[in-house]
């Protein structure tokens, strides 16, 4: 587990999926349909694939929280994907989903990657703009059906 001070807050890495259950709450406001029992099994199925989180306390509490992975494509070469940031509403405004974009684009440079990548919900035109304030271009579409 790394960590570091950003501010008066404070900024992590999580690698085992007991530590990560803290953060349903925080999973849930993007997920609401979720079950905990749901989350605790992806969970132990993601983090056995790599699956990682960064999260963001204040005096001891969760406030924000990032998934992230890393893998290859052959269109893009190794990759730092970002997966379901989510800042608490008190909390948003005040540069913490920057603060952790830097954090992991810091990891994607020490882990050797070209590119970050990322997926947001279409009707989430909040973070498609915050995205794209920080440099991101939507390149595509994200295509699912279910099996």
């Amino acid at each position: 587990m790394n960590s570091e001070k950003m501010r008066e807050f404070e900024i992590e890495t999580l690698e085992k999926v007991e530590e990560m259950f803290a953060c349903f709450p925080l999973i849930q406001l993007l997920n609401p349909q979720m079950s905990l029992d749901t989350y605790q099994a992806y969970l132990k199925r993601m983090v056995e694939a790599g699956y990682r989180q960064v999260v963001v306390r204040k005096d001891k509490d969760l406030i924000a929280v990032s998934g992230y992975w890393l893998g290859v494509k052959l269109y893009c070469g190794p990759y730092l994907e970002v997966d379901n940031l989510v800042v608490h509403e008190d909390f948003r405004g005040q540069g913490i989903g920057q603060q952790i974009m830097e954090f992991l684009q810091l990891e994607a440079q020490q882990k050797g990657c070209l590119v970050m990548m990322l997926d947001a919900y279409k009707n989430n035109t909040q973070a498609g703009q915050f995205y794209s304030n920080l440099g991101f271009e939507a390149k595509g579409n994200h295509w699912i059906r279910p099996v």
